[in-house]
């Protein structure tokens, strides 16, 4: 046993001597040896310290002090349907000091950079949950890797909707109210859950969105004269079971002034925010869609 020790022990330094320049250990890269450690910093927007680069921006940055590298818990959520943005929540994070307001900070993670662009107050024990957004699929993978968490990318959630707008009356006199109404009917197999106001405490409801075309739709686009400023609303959530129908009204003249005799074509839509109908404590948005269909509006001669 001994003898076989001994000759592999001179195999191998024989190895080690025939080795070429090229195959000898390579020294440490010197941008490995800069990568910050992984934690929440302040950054400055120039000055002395470390340079790296947002990973939103692609803007270069310098970063500060090391606040902290603990946290409690950690969730990520795809924010775009194409899976490009997401919204990485880290909970308990610190504790900071009781000095430090945070005000420009960052997650450094792995190398990469996301600035924080929202916090909670300091809790009684010096932590607080911050947000921030991570851009692209890969960086988004990579950062749930490194956590241990889901990315939770987003995915059709399988609806099938029969949209229709209908005015309330079959012809307007110039510069009159006028009312569609919409019904959204769940024609698909499946339960759906999505979110109905939060933009309608103001002039108009703008879930709501419309295009208007003179001519029957063959002529020049009808100018929006409305005022759009909003202050949110009160929202809930909409429930639809297959075979089941929603219907809204909403003021179409909050969006146009129709004062010329026409057949006009108005394309309608409905924003949608898809929700887990089955999740009753932790609302995420699973889809962004528009319900959407046309319709005509007749306004006659007033003469």
């Amino acid at each position: 046993m001994q003898r076989i020790l001994i000759t592999t022990a001179a195999l191998l330094l024989a190895l080690g001597t025939a080795r070429s320049a090229a195959d000898a250990p390579k020294k440490p890269d010197a941008r490995a040896a800069k990568k910050p450690a992984d934690g929440i910093y302040l950054v400055h927007e120039k000055g002395d310290g470390l340079k790296v680069t947002r990973n939103d921006t692609g803007a270069t940055i310098v970063l500060g002090e090391r606040l902290t590298d603990h946290f409690r818990a950690a969730t990520m959520h795809s924010m775009a349907n194409d899976n490009t943005r997401f919204s990485l929540h880290l909970e308990g994070a610190g504790p900071f000091p009781a000095r430090e307001p945070l005000g420009r900070a960052a997650i450094m993670m792995d190398g990469r950079c996301f600035v924080i662009w929202g916090h909670s107050d300091r809790g009684l024990d010096g932590s607080r949950d911050v947000n921030t957004s991570v851009h692209g699929e890969d960086a988004a993978r990579a950062v749930a890797k490194k956590l241990g968490i889901d990315a939770n990318l987003r995915k059709h959630p399988g609806h099938n909707f029969f949209v229709t707008f209908e005015p309330d009356k079959k012809s307007y006199q110039p510069g009159a109210p006028i009312t569609l109404t919409m019904k959204i009917k769940n024609v698909g197999e499946k339960t759906v859950c999505f979110h109905d106001g939060g933009e309608q405490r103001g002039p108009r409801d703008n879930q709501f969105r419309f295009v208007a075309m003179s001519g029957a739709g063959g002529g020049k686009a009808v100018p929006d004269t409305g005022d759009p400023n909003n202050f949110g609303g009160k929202g809930r959530y909409v429930t639809l079971k297959s075979g089941e129908v929603f219907q809204k009204t909403v003021s179409l003249d909050k969006w146009f002034k129709f004062e010329e005799a026409d057949n006009y074509r108005i394309t309608a839509t409905y924003r949608l925010e898809f929700y887990d109908p089955t999740d009753r404590k932790v609302r995420h948005v699973l889809w962004n869609d528009f319900a959407t269909s046309e319709c005509r509006v007749h306004v006659e001669d007033g003469k």
